[in-house]
């Protein structure tokens, strides 16, 4: 099986991106307030945010499946915190594909985005597999803020993890870093990093394989 290419969607603007918008615990929107009452950091209580760790640990399968491809409707819950654009699945070459946005938290802390208010940002998700279910899936986010260059000590620090850096090749700018993983009572699996950082802010990329098979380090070729 040829590695499925998957290209980030680079978000337009940085600082008027898409945010999340939040509910309350009985399903209402939550009182809207004026930026000049917001602190510095956005109090997430009440938003429909989610830890990197938690998202990451929701798509990988246990340690005891051994299915090659994982149910397209996992994470579509009625309290999923993923806000999913796509109805059912779709189909783009070779592929089958499920998009959605998500608002993360890395170690307790989210980015800010400027809409009509401060919120966290929302990041892209996508779910990359054949009819039958995914087997890979993508996280990018674009922000003037964002850590793109990150280790996997820094995404995951409050986490008791396994994870082996298999090869590296950074940059000033921009760089890859590619990664075996552990998560307890998981599968094994794998993530590339990608980062870029402009004038337009920094990229952040993480794909993740569910397959060996499917993971390839060529970009440090």
């Amino acid at each position: 099986m040829k590695k499925l290419k998957v290209f980030g969607v680079v978000l337009l603007s940085v600082m008027f991106s898409v945010s999340c918008k939040g509910k309350n615990q009985e399903g209402k929107p939550q009182k809207e307030i004026s930026v000049s009452d917001v602190e510095p950091v956005v109090d997430t209580s009440t938003q429909n945010v989610i830890e990197l760790f938690d998202l990451v640990n929701m798509f990988i399968p246990d340690k005891n499946d051994d299915y090659t491809n994982l149910r397209w409707s996992t994470g579509a819950n009625k309290n999923s915190p993923i806000n999913w654009k796509t109805n059912g699945i779709d189909y783009f070459e070779t592929y089958y594909f499920r998009e959605g946005a998500v608002c993360i938290t890395i170690n307790g802390e989210s980015l800010e985005c400027l809409d009509k208010y401060v919120e966290p940002c929302e990041w892209n998700l996508k779910l990359i597999g054949n009819k039958g279910g995914y087997s890979s899936f993508h996280l990018d986010i674009t922000h003037f803020e964002v850590n793109a260059s990150m280790t996997i000590e820094e995404m995951f620090s409050n986490e008791n993890i396994e994870s082996k850096l298999i090869k590296e090749c950074d940059e000033a700018s921009y760089g890859h870093r590619y990664y075996s993983i552990k998560f307890k009572n998981k599968r094994e699996f794998w993530m590339h990093q990608t980062w870029s950082c402009g004038s337009g802010g920094c990229h952040i990329y993480l794909d993740f394989f569910l397959n060996k098979y499917d993971f390839e380090t060529d970009e440090c070729d």
